[in-house]
């Protein structure tokens, strides 16, 4: 089995089989996020509150519970915030399991502020 395989059926699981699950499902929720070509990073928000904690460390920007999925992320500056819902919806979709969705834009981020130190509150 590949590692694109393994992913999807992880995708496919509800988290509620087993917490294990529930976890590598924040993991994977993040990584087809920041995949979008208008996402610049996660946020946990203003006060770090958005994040999955996993043993030893915790995942920004996404919290999920059993009919709600929470994403946090600051955009790059320039396309139409509606074309980064679309990106959104497109690359969660098969992660959902028929929860609803929010999304928070925490930030812009503009060219020439691509300083990850700028985000040390929100994203790690």
């Amino acid at each position: 089995m590949t590692g694109s395989d393994q992913a999807g059926d992880a995708a496919r699981r509800h988290p509620a089989e087993d917490s294990d699950d529930v976890l590598s499902e924040a993991e994977l929720v993040a990584a087809a996020v920041v995949a979008c070509p208008d996402v610049a990073a996660m946020s946990a928000g203003p006060l770090g509150q958005y994040r999955s904690y996993l043993p030893g460390r915790s995942v920004p920007g996404v919290r999920i519970d059993d009919d709600h999925l929470i994403i946090n992320v600051v955009a790059r500056y320039g396309p139409a915030l509606p074309e980064l819902g679309s990106q959104l919806t497109a690359a969660i979709t098969p992660i959902l399991h028929g929860r609803r969705v929010t999304v928070t834009i925490d930030d812009i981020r503009v060219p020439g502020d691509e300083d990850p130190a700028a985000d040390t509150n929100n994203t790690g």
